[in-house]
């Protein structure tokens, strides 16, 4: 499984969303519904999406503070930190969804 970090997962959407011309990033920094698929990234690269993760680094950040919401006890500092967090992962779970349903767009097309 690959695990990226907030700096890989920035460059990686940079890379995908420039190569392609119906899907863009709107001012939320949310990818647009334009798509379901993912044309122009190769199979290896559409399997490597389709299983990162967050970083372990990150992964404990978020458990830390998902515990101390649910306690009421984040600055909002951290209340930022956790939104951008949920915010990342919403990104890169739409992210490998895409991936997995172009592997199996090709895989049903016989590409594969």
């Amino acid at each position: 499984m690959g695990v990226l970090d907030r700096s890989e997962f920035v460059w990686i959407c940079r890379i995908v969303f420039g190569n392609l011309g119906n899907v863009t990033i709107n001012e939320g920094n949310r990818m647009s519904n334009d798509t379901n698929i993912l044309p122009n990234v190769s199979n290896s690269g559409l399997k490597a999406l389709a299983t990162a993760s967050l970083s372990p680094q990150d992964q404990s950040q978020l458990r830390d503070l998902l515990a101390r919401n649910s306690e009421g006890k984040l600055s909002d500092q951290e209340s930022k930190q956790l939104n951008l967090l949920i915010e990342q992962i919403d990104e890169l779970n739409l992210l490998k969804a895409r991936a997995a349903f172009t592997l199996r767009q090709q895989k049903n097309a016989g590409e594969l």
